[in-house]
């Protein structure tokens, strides 16, 4: 997992094989705490 505030960027990496399970979890999230956010899925390799 990777995280940076100033550009925002987030890196998550799963295996293969759990990837649509994430991509899934992701879509649903909202928020986190008291700040809405939103993703948008850059690359998938």
């Amino acid at each position: 997992k990777y995280v940076n505030p100033i550009t925002k960027l987030c890196i998550i990496r799963v295996a293969r094989k759990e990837h649509q399970m994430v991509w899934s979890a992701i879509t649903m999230v909202k928020s986190i705490g008291q700040c809405p956010i939103i993703f948008n899925l850059l690359d998938l390799s």
